[in-house]
């Protein structure tokens, strides 16, 4: 009888067995299983407030979309890999909250927005519109700073929705109502916005939704609180040929005690930067233009808006690039400044850097002072000839631009 020892590997299918492996008698033999492998995002990245079922941004270190592209990224590189959504809740949560997590997201992914906006109206919190809110504040540069995120419709919640729904009309066109309240119609709002940015982090990782294949026909899970005990949805990529039964009870039975589960490369996905334009406009007596209609063009991509009480033009998540301004009804402005091609200046640059053309008023000012001109002085027909002359110029420069 032999007394040596050795070490025999087997794998372990998906179903739970494992194949047919000749073990001999009279040793010592050490038996090393390999599970099948599945890849999964990690809790902090898709992580939710408390009762709360939609995913949007936060301000924080971990991004949602981070694990979204990553996910999608996988999936681009593993063809014979399916997708899963899983969603998870806490043992104190109502049993359906796994389920609407993860049907959340796939409305959002599938661009469902009347299926988002439905499930958000039903099941939404104050405090996921406050949370995205300050985040566009912070991030976007939306009027739209929370102080507090209080789960609370309050006063300050009501100034940041009214600025949310004035600012979107004005950057998508549209033209839903500006009350301050969260109604299905400033949901669907929020939906646009969320999914515009999405876009912007998918284009900036070279990926796209068009190589999403579902692991099974349901698409979405819930997870049973025992294998995890924590709120969040769970991406998960799965070869097509490990076939799990997802219907075992309690939910993820067929999975989770079978599975190793490997991290998507989160940290692989990058952020698109984020430009904001910030440009105040002063008639040529140095007054802000209040209220003021205007169009903005960079990098291919139009914007229609007007600006605000101090004459300031504030435009979030614009693309890197030159800008060209004109005004709607060729209000007058500060002429050398009208049709000047400018970079778009980060959020994260000095405010230096921002373009501001009160200080170009300044200088101008004070050129025409040095220069002993007055312009109360100038004669009315005079001074129309002058601006007259200078509008003519900038219409021929116009007419032969580019």
């Amino acid at each position: 009888m032999s007394s040596g020892s050795s070490e025999v590997h087997v794998n372990l299918r998906a179903d739970g067995t494992v194949e047919r492996t000749p073990i001999l008698t009279g040793q010592h033999t050490t038996l090393v299983v390999h599970r099948p492998k599945v890849y999964t995002s990690e809790p902090a990245w898709t992580s939710y407030m408390p009762a709360s079922v939609l995913l949007l941004p936060r301000v924080g270190p971990h991004h949602p979309w981070a694990a979204l592209v990553a996910w999608l990224r996988h999936g681009q590189q593993h063809l014979e890999h399916g997708g899963l959504i899983v969603g998870h809740r806490e043992a104190g949560e109502p049993e359906d909250f796994g389920e609407l997590r993860a049907r959340a997201v796939l409305h959002f992914l599938r661009d469902e927005q009347q299926a988002w906006v439905e499930l958000a109206a039903a099941h939404g919190r104050v405090q996921d519109s406050q949370s995205y809110l300050d985040y566009l504040h912070r991030v976007g540069g939306w009027p739209t700073e929370v102080p507090a995120i209080s789960d609370v419709a309050d006063a300050a919640t009501a100034r940041a929705v009214e600025a949310f729904q004035r600012t979107y009309n004005l950057a998508f066109r549209a033209d839903i109502f500006e009350d301050g309240i969260i109604g299905e119609q400033t949901l669907g709002a929020l939906f646009e916005v969320a999914k515009t940015e999405f876009v912007h982090w998918l284009e900036r990782n070279e990926t796209s939704l068009d190589s999403l294949q579902f692991y099974d026909a349901s698409e979405v899970m819930r997870a049973d609180p025992g294998y995890d005990g924590r709120r969040w949805a769970q991406l998960l990529a799965i070869p097509f040929a490990d076939r799990y039964e997802l219907a075992r009870e309690p939910a993820g039975a067929g999975l989770y005690p079978i599975a190793r589960m490997l991290k998507l490369p989160v940290a692989e996905a990058h952020a698109p930067a984020y430009h904001v334009l910030e440009i105040r406009l002063l008639d040529e007596w140095g007054q802000p233009l209040v209220r003021q209609a205007y169009e903005l063009s960079v990098a291919g991509e139009t914007r229609f808006g007007e600006t605000d009480d101090q004459g300031l033009l504030a435009e979030p998540y614009m693309p890197p690039g030159t800008v060209t301004l004109r005004l709607a009804d060729g209000a007058p402005v500060l002429f050398h400044d009208l049709y000047q091609i400018r970079d778009v200046c980060s959020q994260n640059d000095d405010d230096d850097d921002l373009l501001d053309l009160e200080a170009a008023h300044d200088e101008h000012m004070a050129d025409d002072v040095e220069g002993g001109e007055d312009l109360e002085d100038v004669p009315d027909d005079e001074q129309v000839d002058e601006d007259d002359d200078v509008w003519g110029s900038l219409a021929e420069d116009e007419e032969h631009a580019p």
